[in-house]
């Protein structure tokens, strides 16, 4: 089956800047737990942390995967949409990822 992710990134620099960034990812998975957790382990896997201009630092998180939708016909791990968004660096969207995430969590597991 073909599911699309819906994977959020937090990416911060030294120079107190705060984004968030979110990606849209097809998964190929037998079923809908199956495609979290490789939507989990894709996020994981592109963390990084690089320099700008050899002076600020720039670092991607991954926060979690808010949503999981199936899919028909597509390619495993294309983007096919991406948002980034200025917030302040008190979490509140990044609290609100995470606890989605968790809700998607629970209804996978049943």
């Amino acid at each position: 089956m073909v599911f699309l992710a819906k994977l959020v990134f937090s990416i911060s620099s030294t120079n107190d800047c705060f984004h968030y960034d979110d990606q849209l990812r097809v998964i190929m998975a037998n079923n809908k737990h199956e495609a979290l957790m490789k939507a989990k382990i894709l996020g994981i896997k592109e963390e990084e942390h690089f320099m700008l201009e050899s002076i600020t630092s720039v670092s991607w998180k991954f926060v979690d995967v808010m949503d999981i939708k199936a899919l028909h016909d597509l390619e495993d791990g294309m983007e096919l949409y991406s948002h980034t968004r200025e917030n302040e660096p008190n979490n509140a969207y990044e609290n609100y990822v995470v606890q989605t995430a968790n809700s998607l969590a629970a209804e996978t597991i049943l």
